[in-house]
């Protein structure tokens, strides 16, 4: 019994081209692939019971994110978001390096909340306090 050899080789898969198309995917994933540096925001949470003590109401200005993207400041000064960086009553708080107190309404969206966070700290709010209504 005699085994035809051209048969054999012909139903051979050659792995060239699967070689090939690996390292192309290899190759569009290297350079597509971006590497951006996360910010985080780091939030201070008392353990459970323990309930912080706060200071006087003037060491702290309350700050209430609205649904519609606006921001109410002191419970009367309402402006929008983008025009935080300017408003007179936040700059003195900053100056008098007041706390504030964050509250938000009930259809704020969780990117919205942290988007003011992160624009407050970058204002150089550094104690920020996030009011939890249960």
């Amino acid at each position: 019994m005699q085994l035809d050899r051209k048969t054999s080789r012909a139903s051979a898969i050659s792995l060239t081209p699967l070689i090939d198309v690996v390292f192309i995917l290899l190759l569009f994933f290297m350079l597509t692939t971006q590497f951006n540096q996360q910010r985080a925001l780091t939030f201070k949470v008392p353990a459970t019971g323990n309930t912080p003590t706060l200071a006087p109401d003037n060491q702290y200005l309350a700050v209430k994110l609205l649904s519609d993207n606006q921001v109410m400041i002191d419970g009367n000064n309402i402006i929008n978001t983008n025009q935080l960086a300017t408003d007179d009553q936040l700059l003195a708080a900053h100056r008098l390096q007041l706390n504030l107190i964050l509250d938000a309404d009930d259809l704020v969206s969780v990117q919205a909340l942290v988007s003011l966070t992160d624009t407050l700290s970058t204002m150089g709010f550094d104690h920020v306090i996030l009011r939890a209504l249960r």
